[in-house]
């Protein structure tokens, strides 16, 4: 798996000559829901990305959108279900020989392609920011372009790296310090193309390790923990665009509007920051979303 077209970070802490990404501030602006076209960075027709993930889409986590017509037995299960509304590939590059995309960073990007649930006074109980980091890289797996496997990578404090690799993960590397992959056997997480869009499958795998299981678990992001929690099985839902590639608005995006504008979770007795498998979503936007917007650091050369 590739990150770049030479297999290492864009700015590798290392050399000193410029800000790596993951160096900058983070911080969550609110967006209105009714303006993404215009408010998040998409792939558009003409880019080098597969079509596939060109436009807006929208992770129906909460399966509000079903049944899907022509496709009423999607056999939609995801009980760990966040509060995240959009995602694009707007922040990406691409590398074709790998047919990998460079990371799709969860704190979000310059422009921003990520939006989450206000659950009250401008937060969010999913986004990993301002401190913490992980990206995904979605590779394509057939010469279709209809099948994407997506490999994520968080960053660990030092202290759990030796852990971490007894239990199996891998490190990154290639100036990623301090990420490991979340190996394949104990969540994957793939994409399979549809005529509606996409449907996300993940399958969680037996998280062994006895007692070193639980110290590794308090140090991964909740949505990771909340996944490991969960027996054997494989989940899904749908993923939906809402913007093409052209920048107009699908069919989809009346049924997103409606989800994304609705306020929520009045009754809702999750806490705060248990963020991903509560059971019961929490909006309280008032037609608003929050995106991650990446600043360089103070003093930063670029």
């Amino acid at each position: 798996l590739r990150l770049t077209a030479g297999g290492r970070a864009q700015c590798p802490r290392a050399f000193g000559l410029c800000t790596p990404f993951d160096a900058g501030v983070f911080t969550l602006v609110r967006i209105d829901n009714d303006r993404v076209g215009s408010e998040l960075a998409f792939a558009r027709n003409g880019s080098e990305l597969p079509e596939g993930l060109h436009g807006i889409w929208w992770m129906d986590q909460w399966g509000s959108n079903l049944p899907i017509p022509g496709d009423p037995d999607f056999p939609y299960d995801f009980p760990t279900a966040c509060d995240e509304l959009l995602i694009t590939w707007g922040d990406v590059t691409w590398d074709p020989k790998s047919r990998c995309t460079s990371p799709n960073w969860q704190v979000c990007g310059p422009v921003g392609h990520w939006t989450f649930n206000d659950i009250g006074d401008g937060k969010s109980n999913v986004w990993m920011g301002p401190s913490g980091r992980g990206f995904i890289s979605f590779c394509f797996t057939s010469d279709a372009f209809d099948a994407i496997d997506a490999f994520v990578a968080f960053l660990f404090p030092p202290k759990v790296g030796p852990l971490l690799e007894v239990l199996g993960w891998e490190r990154v590397g290639g100036g990623f310090d301090g990420y490991y992959w979340v190996p394949t056997a104990v969540v994957k997480w793939t994409m399979q193309k549809t005529a509606w869009g996409w449907a996300r499958v993940t399958t969680v795998g037996n998280f062994g390790g006895g007692g070193d299981q639980q110290k590794a678990m308090d140090s991964m992001p909740i949505e990771i923990a909340a996944l490991l929690r969960a027996p054997l099985k494989t989940h899904r839902y749908p993923v939906f665009q809402i913007v093409d590639g052209m920048g107009a608005r699908t069919d989809n995006y009346e049924a997103y509007l409606r989800w994304a504008n609705t306020d929520r979770g009045e009754n809702c007795t999750c806490g705060p920051t248990q963020g991903c498998g509560c059971g019961c979503p929490i909006n309280r936007g008032n037609g608003t979303s929050l995106v991650g917007i990446r600043s360089p650091p103070p003093g930063a050369r670029r």
